[in-house]
């Protein structure tokens, strides 16, 4: 929705704005119209200068003002005769409902969110662990259940080192755990991107960087994802040691995968 641009008396421009939300209208539009528009269309009424278009799906019901301001009348029109009053008029104003967006472009910005939280979390950890970046892996964002392993929940690394991130997931307030693990997967160049115990450092990674709320709701679908697995004990170390670890300890497991 745009504000009042100038040009537009500030009464017209607070006229137009409540008719966009009192008639749920499609649309309002103010528009700055010639005298010989009025004339071909609105021969009794001379002076117009100004329109307020309350722009619906059957109709268009347009207010008429003078250069003042003031409302000479009103009247409803169909969207023919209103597109050829437009094509010849200015628009100065328009208040518009946000089009929503289609579920494939959803995807795509959330996946573009997504690049740029991945990208800042490569850099985090390659610092974090003394390494050099690397190369950006390809990501994908899908509504399927992905990353049912004992410590992979959210992702899944195909062979050719894609990176599948479960969209539902990315919507929790514990997400950007998932993007750290990413990040840290990234950094082995190896057949261990895939094994559990790979995964679960990066989960012990994310719990040290983390902070905060997002910190304890980490924890808390961590140890939800590994209650009464083998993992537990291991889970319990790194979390019960994680001061430790978030010195050279990461680092030293890394050199080890």
């Amino acid at each position: 929705m745009q504000k009042r641009s100038r040009g537009v008396p500030k009464d017209l421009a607070s006229f137009g704005e409540k008719q966009f939300h009192d008639t749920g209208a499609a649309a309002v539009e103010i528009l700055r119209v010639k005298a010989s528009t009025i004339r071909k269309h609105f021969k009794s009424l001379k002076g117009t200068a100004f329109l307020v278009a309350v722009v619906n799906l059957d109709r268009v019901r347009i207010y008429m003002f003078n250069q003042a301001g003031v409302m000479l009348g009103a009247e409803n029109l169909d969207e023919s005769q209103y597109f050829r009053i437009r094509k010849t008029s200015r628009l100065l104003s328009k208040f518009e409902k946000p089009i929503p967006l289609t579920e494939e472009e959803l995807r795509m910005e959330a996946t573009e969110d997504l690049r740029s939280a991945l990208s800042r979390a490569i850099r985090k950890v390659s610092r974090s662990l003394a390494q050099s970046e690397p190369d950006f892996p390809t990501i994908f964002v899908t509504k399927e259940i992905v990353g049912a392993g004992l410590q992979s929940f959210g992702l899944q690394i195909d062979d050719d080192g894609a990176i599948f991130f479960a969209e539902k997931s990315l919507k929790e307030e514990w997400s950007p755990g998932i993007v750290i693990r990413a990040a840290f997967l990234a950094l082995l160049r190896n057949n261990n991107v895939n094994l559990a115990f790979s995964s679960s450092i990066g989960n012990a990674l994310a719990f040290s960087l983390l902070k905060g709320t997002t910190r304890k709701q980490w924890l808390r679908i961590w140890r939800e994802n590994t209650k009464g697995t083998p993992f537990q004990p291991l889970v319990n170390h790194l979390v019960k040691h994680s001061d430790t670890y978030s010195d050279r300890g990461f680092s030293w497991v890394l050199s080890l995968l």
